[in-house]
Formats: structure tokens, sequence, C-alpha cells
């Protein structure tokens, strides 16, 4: 992982085998980011992600382990939650057929590279717990 800060914004680039969720974790601690929008685009050779089921209580997820994947769009937040920093990122991928899904990036590692924005706020939004979410406390 590299990056690059100017201003309020963080240019992240990442490479194969960096995991996303924690590399922008750790790109926030560093750099003090407590509350960031996120979004970026890249390849992955792993991906799980999921769609909350509101009649079974718990995700409903699908992973992907082609190495020929593309996400082709990576949106989220950066906030607090128990102290730490929290992303809550969304990703939709491509297969190499063509097919796309996507929902909450709960893994998402890299394949070649990812390039992605985070831009500090300069605010701090606390997510508390809600049931089995985390919600901002506003």
């Amino acid at each position: 992982m590299k990056y690059q800060r100017t201003g309020n914004y963080v240019a992240v680039l990442l490479e194969t085998g960096d995991d996303i969720l924690s590399s922008i974790g750790a790109v926030c601690s560093t750099e003090k980011i407590q509350t960031a929008v996120v979004t970026g685009m890249g390849g992955l050779k792993q991906v799980e992600v999921g769609v909350w089921g509101n009649s079974i209580g718990r995700y409903h997820t699908r992973t992907g382990t082609d190495p020929d994947m593309e996400m082709t769009a990576l949106v989220g937040n950066v906030t607090m939650a128990e102290g730490k920093v929290f992303p809550h990122l969304h990703a939709t991928v491509a297969d190499s057929t063509g097919n796309v899904f996507g929902g909450h990036l709960i893994v998402g590692t890299v394949q070649n590279m990812a390039e992605i924005w985070v831009e500090d706020t300069g605010a701090r939004i606390e997510k508390v717990r809600r049931g089995p979410w985390f919600v901002m406390n506003l």
C-alpha cells in the first residue's frame, strides 16, 4: 500500500494481496481521519459482498475468487465505532464473464491494483450499535 495526502484528500494505491478494509482503516488511523467519504475502483482476486436479509437476520453473501474480477465501483464512509476507525464500504464487482454483483464489502483482496480516494470531512461522527448494525449517532 502506498498513499499520499493532499489537504483533505488521500490518494491510496493498493497492490496485489492488499486488503481493502484493513488498508483504509490503517490510512485513516495513521492520518488521524475520523470521518471520511471513500470512493475507488480496481482489480480484485477475492471478494465477499453481502446484502442484508431482513427475514433471516443476516447477510446473504456472495463470494468470488476469479483473478480477473474488476471492482467497478467502491463507495462508502469511515466513522468511529467503539473508539476505532470503522470503514463501511459497498462494492460493485464484475467477474471475467461480465456478471455483475455487489453489496456490503465484507472481504476485498486486490489483484494488480486498486485506486481509492479518501476525503477527510474533518468531522467526528461516532457510530453506535443498534441491534446487529452500527448506525451514525446523530
